[in-house]
């Protein structure tokens, strides 16, 4: 989405093209506000999105939907954009990361790396499961100790 927030992206979607994505694959029919949709979602975990992620990527890759984005002798490009999704002085928790800043005030704030799957001749993108950036111990978070 280029857009700072789902319910910008689907009232853009619903003026050009008569109809959004709210509609057309979950037949919503009046497009929920900013509160509604944080109530909704805030309960769920993200890691639990993530199979949604796997499963759409197997069925693409099944079909044969992912050929037309093989390059090189069928290598996927998948380039890594990072962003921050959360930001605050006030609000915070144990996942965030924070920065201090030259007068003193501190800012709270969640950031992913988000890969995708491009091809230089189309236009869409597919997404795969992000990586969430926590603050760490200083301790590997993987044993690979066999």
């Amino acid at each position: 989405m280029q857009c700072e927030s789902f319910l910008e992206n689907q009232r853009q979607l619903n003026s050009r093209k008569g109809r959004d994505n709210a509609q057309s694959l979950f037949g919503v029919h009046k497009i929920p506000s900013d509160n509604q949709i944080r109530t909704i979602l805030d309960p769920i975990g993200l890691v639990n999105l993530f199979a949604v992620f796997k499963q759409i990527y197997f069925v693409l890759k099944n079909k044969g939907y992912l050929k037309p984005y093989e390059v090189l002798n069928g290598q996927l490009l998948i380039p890594l954009d990072g962003t921050e999704y959360f930001s605050s002085e006030c609000i915070h928790c144990e996942s965030c990361s924070h920065r201090t800043h030259a007068n003193g005030a501190v800012t709270h704030f969640h950031s992913a790396i988000l890969p995708t799957i491009v091809s230089p001749h189309l236009e869409h993108v597919i997404s795969l499961v992000p990586e969430f950036i926590t603050p760490q111990d200083g301790h590997p978070i993987l044993d690979f100790r066999f």
